[in-house]
C-alpha cells in the first residue's frame, strides 16, 4: 500500500519500508535519536529494523519519499487492547530530515498510518510526545491533546545478562 495525498502534486509519497532504505532510514534514526538525546545499542536498532522487516511483526515501518529520496520515517506497533475487540495501533517513532520538513512529510505520515490502522481493523492511532517538541502544532490539527500523564519504570529482563541485580530501574534519562 503506497499513500500520496490527492492535493499535492509534489507531495511526498509514504510506502512501507523495505530492504534497500535501511541506509538512509538508519541516517534518519540516528537524526531522531540525536533530537531526543538519546542513545540506544546498535542491538536495538537492528533488532527494530528487523522487526519493522518481518510481516509477522506488529511493528511496522513506514517511509517517506520525495522524488524517490527517503526524506522520513514512522515506526508503529499494532497491539490488542482491553479498551476495544479491535487491535489499536500506536504510533511510536516519527521523524522527518531537517532539510526536507514543513512540505507535509509529517502530515502525510500520519495520514498513511491511518489508512493503516484502519486496513488492519484497528480503532484507535495514537501517540506521546514531549511538551516542547515543535511538531504538536501537526499534532493538534488531527486531535487535541489529552490530559493524561505517563509513568514510565524500566525493567531490566531477567536473564544471563541480569546477574539477579536490582531489576528495576527508574527512567532517569530524556527518552521518547
Amino acid at each position: 500500500m503506497e499513500h500520496r495525498p490527492e492535493h499535492e502534486a509534489s507531495a511526498p509519497l509514504v510506502r512501507a519500508a523495505a530492504a534497500g532504505d535501511e541506509g538512509r532510514w538508519r541516517e534518519l534514526w540516528t537524526g531522531y535519536l540525536e533530537f531526543y538525546e538519546v542513545e540506544l545499542p546498535d542491538q536495538v536498532t537492528d533488532m527494530t529494523w528487523q522487526r519493522m522487516m518481518d510481516p509477522r511483526s506488529g511493528v511496522v515501518g513506514r517511509v517517506a519519499l520525495l522524488d524517490d529520496h527517503v526524506v522520513g520515517f514512522a515506526v508503529a506497533v499494532i497491539h490488542p487492547t482491553t479498551w476495544s475487540v479491535a487491535g489499536t495501533c500506536y504510533l511510536e517513532d516519527l521523524f522527518v530530515d531537517p532539510v526536507a520538513r514543513r512540505r507535509g512529510i509529517g502530515r502525510s505520515l500520519i495520514e498513511d498510518l491511518l489508512d493503516v490502522a484502519q486496513d488492519r481493523d484497528c480503532s484507535r492511532l495514537y501517540w506521546h510526545t514531549q511538551s516542547t517538541n515543535p511538531a504538536r502544532g501537526l499534532y493538534d490539527e488531527f486531535v487535541a491533546a489529552d490530559d493524561f500523564v505517563r509513568y514510565r519504570l524500566l525493567v531490566q529482563p531477567a536473564g544471563p545478562t541480569s546477574q539477579g541485580a536490582d531489576r528495576l530501574q527508574r527512567d532517569v534519562k530524556k527518552q521518547p
